[in-house]
């Protein structure tokens, strides 16, 4: 619990592994089942008014050309992790925060932020898994938004593209003897020039975007997007 500022703040964490088809579905459920029964404890405790579930776990799975790919089950492994996975999380988390509770009178608002990457839009040489399922994944989200944007529903789905940001993933590419020289060079000249975006920053712009609440539902926005 944390009351500083006003707040009455309760952070609760559980470790997952949300590329384990064997234990996803129970994964899921006790992961969302938690905050319901935080609800349920007590019947006097003010009901949720906005659930936010920010989906970005993934992976760059193979890198290399299309033609020279050469196992089946690593194919499979990171279209599981980054497509049916998130695909999962998402319809499970709309399905039980988007309907009233016992203790509601109605549902309450829900959103759904797939993190999405410029890859879902352009094709990128070397990164075909990648960008598959940053794809896939954005249509899934289109297609949840779409059937949840009747005028009685409180659905709101975002795909968010962060921007090329500084974390361990473009040290991996910047360093990586597999993937499309003129995009490892690219990583690498941004990662010593400093211009690659902070995750601060992208995350700050992302909670900017969801105050607002203007966007189109379904919508792909990237950072650099005015």
């Amino acid at each position: 619990h944390d009351s500083s500022d006003g707040f009455d703040l309760e952070i609760s964490c559980m470790v997952a592994d949300l590329s384990d088809m064997d234990t996803l579905e129970q994964t899921a459920e006790d992961m969302f089942g938690r905050l319901i029964e935080r609800e349920k404890r007590n019947s006097t405790c003010r009901t949720y008014d906005r659930t936010i579930l920010v989906n970005n776990a993934g992976s760059l799975g193979y890198l290399g050309k299309c033609s020279d790919m050469a196992s089946l089950s690593e194919l499979q492994r990171a279209i599981n992790f980054n497509v049916t996975s998130s695909s999962w999380i998402s319809s499970q988390f709309v399905g039980k925060f988007s309907s009233p509770t016992d203790n509601q009178k109605c549902a309450c608002t829900c959103v759904v932020v797939n993190i999405s990457s410029l890859c879902a839009i352009e094709p990128f040489s070397t990164m075909s898994i990648y960008c598959a399922g940053k794809a896939a994944r954005d249509l899934f989200h289109s297609v949840l938004a779409k059937e949840e944007s009747g005028a009685a529903k409180s659905v709101r789905v975002l795909n968010y593209a962060p921007g090329m940001c500084e974390t361990a993933m473009s040290e991996e590419l910047a360093e990586s003897d597999r993937l499309d020289s003129k995009l490892s060079s690219m990583y690498r000249t941004a990662l010593n020039d400093k211009t690659m975006v902070q995750p601060k920053d992208t995350a700050e712009k992302l909670v900017g975007i969801i105050e607002q609440n203007e966007w189109r539902n379904g919508a792909h926005i990237d950072y650099w997007d005015e």
